[in-house]
C-alpha cells in the first residue's frame, strides 16, 4: 500500500481514532477530521455520520482548526478546491470516463457503466446510501464504538458515497482484523460465541458460563 503511494494506513487511523475517541476527546477527533480532508469526501461522509450520532463538539473542533488554518494560509487554498478540484470531479462523474473509474466499486459507477444515465445513478445510489447510513447511525448509536460497529461504520461511510475506489477498504481492514480477533478472545483469553446444542450450554448468557469455558469446534482447533 506505500509503495503504491496509498495513505489508507493513515486514513484507517485518523477514522478510528474519531470513532472510538470521539466523546472523550472531542478536541483531538476534530484535528483528525481536518486532517481526514486530505480525501475530502471521505472526511464529508465522516462529518455527516458524526452529526447524526450527536457528536457535533467534533466538528465545531474542527470547524475551529480549519479557521486557524485560513489565518495561517489564507483563503486561497479553500478557493482554489471548489474553483477547480470540486468541479473536475463533478465533470468526471457527469461525463462519466470509464477509464478514471476502472476500480471503483460504488452502486453510481456500476450503474454508469452499465450504460445508464447519470440521474438514474443518482437515484439508485441515493436509495442505497440511506438505508446504509440509517441503520449504521442506529447501530452505532444503540452500540457505542466497539470494533465490530466502527468496521460497519467504516466500511458504510465509504460505500456511500458515489465513487469509493477498491483501494479504499485498506481503511476498514485494521478495525475489521481487530473485530475478527475479538470474537475468539475475551477477558480469560477465549470467548466463543457460536450457537451450540442447548446440552453444551452454549444458549447460556456468557457470564454465567465457567470461566474456562470453550466451545466444541474451539477444542478442536486448539
Amino acid at each position: 500500500m506505500v509503495a503504491m503511494g496509498h495513505f489508507g494506513g493513515a486514513l484507517a487511523f485518523l477514522a478510528t481514532f474519531i470513532l472510538t475517541r470521539a466523546s472523550a476527546r472531542p478536541i483531538l477527533a476534530g484535528c483528525c477530521l481536518v486532517l481526514l480532508t486530505v480525501k475530502p469526501q471521505f472526511a464529508a461522509s465522516m462529518g455527516l455520520f458524526l452529526l447524526l450520532v450527536g457528536q457535533w463538539r467534533v466538528l465545531v473542533s474542527g470547524a475551529a482548526l480549519v479557521g486557524l488554518s485560513v489565518l495561517a494560509f489564507g483563503l486561497k487554498p479553500w478557493i482554489g478546491y471548489f474553483e477547480w478540484t470540486l468541479p473536475f470531479h463533478a465533470q468526471l462523474l457527469t461525463h462519466f470516463q470509464v477509464g478514471a473509474f476502472r476500480t471503483a466499486m460504488s452502486i453510481y459507477t456500476e450503474v454508469r457503466m452499465e450504460g445508464l444515465g447519470d440521474g438514474m445513478a443518482k437515484i439508485l445510489q441515493l436509495a442505497f446510501a440511506l438505508p446504509v447510513l440509517a441503520a449504521t447511525v442506529y447501530l452505532f448509536r444503540r452500540r457505542a464504538a466497539n470494533a465490530q460497529t466502527v468496521t460497519l461504520t467504516l466500511l458504510a461511510v465509504l460505500l456511500i458515497l458515489p465513487y469509493t475506489a477498491v483501494h479504499d477498504l485498506a481503511i476498514v481492514a485494521p478495525s475489521l482484523t481487530v473485530a475478527r480477533l475479538r470474537r475468539r478472545r475475551d477477558k480469560n483469553g477465549h470467548s466463543c460465541r457460536l450457537r451450540l446444542p442447548a446440552r453444551s450450554g452454549s444458549r447460556l448468557p456468557l457470564r454465567s458460563r465457567p470461566a474456562n469455558w470453550r466451545c466444541r469446534l474451539c477444542r478442536r482447533s486448539s
